[in-house]
């Protein structure tokens, strides 16, 4: 935390010789700029889980351009595979659990982003 100068230590010594085992020690938090990496640290994990979806997206492009045929819609189970049904529900799974942990992000980061002066 004192790499990232979140807090400041001072060294009080009790004797001349200043020996740690009978210094004190005074600790300073910055809060401001405590928050401050807070939300940066959040908007950063969003911005990871947005990639993330779109990578996903980007991986199965031919699955998802498939199902989005007018066509398809609506007669997805007649006309996939069951290997791509499957594919399929592997892929809104990941995008709903992607989705869930951006909104859980974002919620944390409105928390913090109101803190900050």
């Amino acid at each position: 935390m004192t790499s990232f100068e979140l807090i400041e230590i001072q060294e009080i010594p009790k004797t001349q010789d200043r020996s740690a085992m009978r210094a004190v020690f005074a600790f300073r938090h910055k809060y401001n700029k405590s928050v401050k990496l807070i939300c940066e640290s959040l908007f950063f994990n969003m911005g990871e889980c947005l990639e993330r979806i779109e990578l996903l997206k980007s991986d199965n492009k031919i699955l998802l351009d498939k199902i989005s045929r007018e066509d398809v819609k609506g007669r997805e189970h007649e006309l996939l595979l069951t290997s791509e049904l499957k594919q399929l529900q592997t892929i809104f799974e990941n995008e709903k659990l992607g989705l869930a942990k951006f909104n859980r992000l974002k919620s944390s980061a409105e928390i913090f982003y109101f803190f900050e002066e």
